[in-house]
């Protein structure tokens, strides 16, 4: 079968995702003046021990976050590619992208006065990067049909667009 989604539109929907999450991350761009010696010491001090139920809406936002980016990365990166091995191989490395996005803005953040690193959201990030490529593997033999129905319009895309919106309300509201 024909990739549901063509190789520009998995790119494009790969950079947005990862633009998108670099720049929610930093919000609000507002930066201190540190040295990169001082930003390492506090980047290398985050403590593997902090609880995630702490602040788990905070927690669950990053899983969201960063599910678009494990998507599109390994829808991007699957493209065109046969055999589950090879195509479970590459969506790992978009769980990679994933992490070492986190890594990166996490960093970033020491230089806000307003954030700080947590591994709690390392965590929740990773794990958004690592569902979204899972999603992507799981759904991609469905989504041609299912999008052929919806830009076929009527009563069946109708009902496929509240299936959709039904499965995703109640997986959030159990968050």
């Amino acid at each position: 079968a024909g990739e549901p989604i063509s190789r520009r539109a998995a790119a494009l929907g790969a950079g947005l995702a990862l633009a998108g999450a670099v720049y929610m991350t930093l919000l609000p761009f507002e930066f201190a003046d540190l040295s990169l010696e001082q930003a390492w010491a506090a980047y290398s001090a985050i403590r593997l021990d902090t609880p995630i139920d702490a602040d788990r809406v905070q927690w669950a936002a990053n899983i969201l976050l960063f599910l678009p980016l494990g998507f599109f990365w390994a829808a991007w990166l699957t493209h065109g590619v046969g055999g589950r091995a090879a195509r479970g191989l590459l969506a790992l490395a978009a769980v990679l992208v994933s992490l070492a996005a986190t890594c990166a803005v996490e960093f970033l953040q020491v230089w806000l006065p307003y954030r700080q690193p947590a591994i709690a959201d390392m965590s929740g990030n990773l794990l958004g990067g690592a569902l979204g490529a899972a999603a992507w593997l799981a759904l991609r033999p469905h989504l041609g049909a299912w999008l052929r129905t919806l830009r076929g319009g009527g009563l069946p895309a109708l009902r496929l667009a509240l299936l959709a919106y039904a499965l995703v309300y109640v997986a959030l509201g159990q968050l």
